[in-house]
């Protein structure tokens, strides 16, 4: 059995194992196709297959293909709008221009099998005229029902439905959904690809609160200051207004995570603001309103007296400042200084000319890195050298180029602007504690999760980034007690 959560970890890491989303749809609706010539006898017969916007959708694009192309009578119904139909599913929607069929002209009783690649796993509930109209169509007909992963209106998880699709066969991938016992006997499981590694990494990987112990230093009688890290705060710039926030969360969500010193380099505006906002951070002011080459020197300097330099909150993009963070990145990695890269510095830089840094990418700032790379998520890895990179989500993901692990803890409220600015201010803090990229991305994530989940629970949905700062300790000692 397989909760939705796990299905989508592992397509998830089955693209970052090599095998594409594209390709495992296209494995799906072939697999569809080849079960179904397996268990009827098709020639002669006609075969309509419905389908709508989701992957679902596409994954019926793609049967309807490979039965056209051996030689079966085909028509393709599909009663959505091309625009919203996603990235995958448009692809595949292309190749069948010669099989759509027009609704207004569709007798479903006229065929013979009808597969139904409407609503996947995808489906919260609620049904829109469009889509009642045809499953009724479809449970009028007298032809086979022919259901494509889940049958259209149930709820995968849990089994719920109102009006949905009745199967005569349900053809699923890789696994029965949890919600779908009630179909196990019209039930067939089809192979879609996925790694083996990927079910291996989603048994053995998922990120405990063990990662917090191996990141956090012991403090002894003995211990003096800076012995617990310093990290250099390289960010921000006067045309971004939340800029001295987004900085000072950073560097406060830093000394948050245990570290002695936090310097923030910043343009004089957006570091005196930062004063205003903290007494706690030290603050190196910069001439002028952006980071610009003629910083270099001075940002450099600062560098050498730190353990770890975090670049990238609230920097924005003017030319002069691009340049100055290709250079910095340049220079740091020439000297082995271990970095945190994140927000607008991902969108300067070039992967494969960067090493021993924790890159700390959404998925869309992961999309632009990428694509200034000439990279794809299939192979990314092979040139990472000893960079970790974690991808924030709802589902994180810690890529290493050996391994991969991911966390599962936090919430949908932590889209609020900020925690991703504290996340990177965890890593720079870990970091400069335990001289350890995977560990202190893994245990970044973990707490960042951890918190937000606390705080979800305090205060609801209502929550923001600032309310992460003074969690963080509270937690912490929560967590190692």
């Amino acid at each position: 059995m397989l909760t939705l959560a796990n299905m989508r970890h592992l397509e998830d890491l089955s693209e970052f194992l090599g095998v594409s989303k594209l390709q495992l749809m296209e494995n799906a609706g072939r697999s569809v196709a080849y079960e179904l010539a397996q268990r009827f006898t098709l020639q002669g017969k006609k075969i309509l297959v419905v389908c709508y916007h989701g992957n679902n959708g596409g994954d019926g694009f793609v049967a309807a293909r490979y039965l056209r192309d051996a030689g079966f009578s085909v028509d393709v119904l599909f009663i959505g709008q091309k625009k919203k139909l996603k990235e995958e599913a448009l692809v595949n929607y292309s190749k069948i221009k010669s099989m759509k069929a027009n609704y207004k002209n569709i007798d479903f009783s006229s065929y013979d099998l009808i597969i139904d690649a409407l609503l996947g796993t995808g489906f919260c509930g609620g049904m829109l005229p469009n889509l009642a109209d045809a499953i009724t169509s479809i449970n009028n007909s007298p032809a086979k029902k022919i259901c494509v992963d889940v049958p259209s209106g149930v709820l995968a998880e849990t089994g719920k439905h109102g009006l949905y699709v009745h199967p005569s066969l349900l053809i699923t991938f890789h696994d029965v959904k949890t919600g779908l016992v009630a179909w196990k006997k019209r039930t067939v499981v089809v192979d879609i690809g996925i790694p083996k590694q990927a079910e291996d990494i989603l048994t053995k990987n998922n990120i405990t609160k063990k990662i917090l112990s191996a990141v956090i230093k012991n403090r002894l009688p003995e211990s003096h200051k800076g012995q617990f890290g310093r990290v250099l705060v390289v960010a921000g710039c006067v045309d971004y207004v939340g800029a001295a926030s987004l900085c000072a969360q950073a560097a406060l969500a830093t000394l948050r995570s245990g570290v002695d010193i936090v310097t923030v380099a910043a343009p004089e505006k957006v570091a005196w603001a930062i004063n205003c906002l903290t007494p706690d951070i030290i603050t190196k002011k910069l001439t002028g309103n952006f980071f610009v080459p003629k910083h270099l020197k001075n940002v450099l300097a600062l560098a050498a007296k730190h353990d770890v330099v975090l670049i990238g909150p609230g920097m924005g993009l003017e030319k002069q400042t691009v340049l100055f963070v290709q250079h910095l990145v340049k220079e740091l990695t020439a000297q082995k200084k271990p970095m945190v890269i994140d927000a607008d510095a991902l969108k300067a830089i070039i992967l494969q000319e960067v090493d021993n840094a924790i890159l700390t990418p959404h998925k869309k700032e992961l999309d632009i890195l990428l694509q200034n790379c000439r990279l794809t998520r299939m192979n990314i890895r092979k040139d990472l050298q000893e960079n970790v990179l974690l991808v924030k989500g709802a589902t994180d993901y810690i890529i290493t180029k050996n391994d991969i692990h991911y966390n599962t803890t936090g919430n949908p409220g932590m889209t609020v602007g900020g925690t991703g600015d504290v996340l990177a201010g965890l890593c720079a803090g870990f970091l400069a504690q335990s001289k350890l990229p995977k560990e202190s991305a893994c245990a970044a994530a973990y707490l960042n999760g951890t918190v937000g989940d606390a705080l979800l629970k305090e205060k609801g949905y209502g929550f923001v980034a600032s309310d992460f700062v003074d969690m963080i300790p509270k937690i912490i000692k929560k967590q190692l007690d």
